[in-house]
């Protein structure tokens, strides 16, 4: 029976078990899988692609939790916009608002300059993240014969937006 190399290999290279049970499954001497992996490097290839692997695991991690900051943002921004037509149509209304609505008008107005600050802060994370992908997975073909990148739109620290 002919030995699969190439198969033994893939499932060395890209699993954690141990040579024992590797050549078992293949049905070779445990020693000679130690020669081989000795003598071809594959140690260092397993370790690269758990590397691969961990940094890829932690790019979708980064890129869910992205994904749900920037969903919850935009729900909140979503109820600041309606909490603003209604500051404006108390503002604009006829009846008469005592100090204490006046009071959590005030409140309700800080509430929503907070929130606009938080999606400022998540458009700074986004582009950070951005910037890890990038090194993570290394320049895009533009990047790298020297193109224009994009650069996500991001306010100066401290700045407001125009509108």
């Amino acid at each position: 029976m002919a030995v699969d190399w190439t198969e033994i290999k893939q499932d060395y290279v890209s699993c954690e078990d141990s040579m024992r049970t590797i050549a078992a499954r293949h049905g070779i001497a445990h020693s000679t899988l130690q020669r081989k992996v000795k003598l071809e490097g594959w140690k260092e290839e397993r370790a690269a692609f758990s590397s691969i692997l961990l940094a890829n695991q932690a790019k979708a991690q980064g890129e869910a939790q992205a994904q749900e900051m920037t969903e919850g943002l935009r729900e909140c921004i979503r109820v600041a916009k309606k909490m603003l037509l209604r500051i404006d149509e108390k503002l604009d209304g006829e009846e008469y608002l005592g100090a204490r609505a006046l009071h959590d008008l005030g409140d309700a107005l800080k509430d929503l300059r907070d929130i606009m600050t938080s999606d400022l802060d998540v458009r700074r994370k986004q582009a950070d993240i951005e910037k890890l992908r990038r090194e993570i997975d290394g320049p895009t073909q533009q990047e790298a014969a020297g193109g224009v990148i994009i650069m996500p739109e991001i306010l100066p620290e401290g700045g407001a937006e125009d509108g």
